[in-house]
């Protein structure tokens, strides 16, 4: 008889234990993540300087290949323009030089703004953002959200490209948000981003430079729909060593969403890199899904 009661009390403590955890206090979830094969991806987000006419196409696809992302999100794209050469499309030329594919997006037409560029010889191509993938992409979103039309300015775009990463989906997305001292059109800009995101049907991985530092309504607005990925609001992403004498400031960001699909593994400011003004943000990510 006391033997049945001991295996019956034994018996009991086991079903009453089985969803504890011991060692749970003491064990960092974060640090103990191993992640399945396949599943990391590195991304990078590059402002490539296409603005100024002299992008140095070969000292960038030197710091991309370097790094060897997955993915790079880069702005200020110029394609066939006066001022970078009206042969040059410089989301081709970059693809060309790091052996990846590339989906590109005019922002804005340089051809049609005789407001902006009053001399005809310098209009043409475009301006814009693209993404560089070493991934086959099967679908591509591009919409242009302009800016806030109480202010005005040059128009700008949003640009998302799927992919499969061993058999999941993911949408790899970029823009260039408004670059003027007055935030009214970043302000509309990223109110007008979360409908786009909110429609993807998979998760996401979405950086860009948008020329606002963390704190700002900008930030704010985006941190509704979105997760940033920088671990300091003093690791600064402008100027590079070109421009040394600028003020420093963090305008280049990646982010995520939805937050439990992935987990950060790594992110850094290339902060010795001068292909361009802005320095590339590098993350790596594993895939939770």
């Amino acid at each position: 008889m006391k033997r049945s009661l001991l295996i019956i009390i034994s018996v009991l403590s086991l079903l009453s234990c089985k969803d504890e955890d011991p060692l749970a206090p003491f064990r960092d979830e974060s640090k103990f993540v191993i992640p399945p094969a396949g599943n990391s991806i590195k991304v990078m987000t590059y402002n490539i300087f296409g603005a100024s006419g002299k992008a140095d196409l070969d000292s960038l696809a030197a710091v991309i290949n370097a790094e060897a992302p997955d993915f790079v999100m880069i702005q200020e794209v110029d394609s066939c323009t006066p001022r970078s050469g009206r042969s040059i499309h410089q989301a081709k030329v970059l693809a060309e030089k790091t052996g990846m594919k590339y989906c590109y997006q005019v922002a804005w037409d340089r051809g049609k703004d005789v407001a902006d560029i009053p001399d005809e010889s310098k209009r043409g191509g475009g301006f814009g953002d693209a993404v560089l993938s070493k991934y086959e992409f099967t679908d591509s979103v591009k919409v242009n959200i302009g800016p806030d039309p109480a202010v005005g300015g040059q128009d700008r775009a949003v640009l998302f490209i799927k992919v499969n990463v061993n058999g999941k989906p993911l949408w790899v997305g970029t823009s260039h948000l408004d670059h003027v001292a007055n935030d009214a059109s970043r302000i509309y800009q990223a109110n007008a981003i979360r409908p786009i995101v909110e429609s993807l049907d998979a998760p996401f991985v979405f950086g860009g430079d948008f020329n606002d530092e963390p704190g700002s309504r900008t930030i704010g607005i985006m941190s509704q729909y979105t997760t940033f990925a920088y671990k300091s609001e003093t690791q600064y992403t402008f100027p590079s060593n070109m421009f040394p004498h600028y003020k420093k400031q963090l305008l280049d960001y990646i982010t995520f969403f939805p937050r439990d699909s992935f987990v950060e593994k790594g992110y850094y400011v290339l902060n010795t890199a001068k292909a361009s003004d802005h320095m590339p943000v590098v993350a790596v990510f594993n895939m939770e899904y």
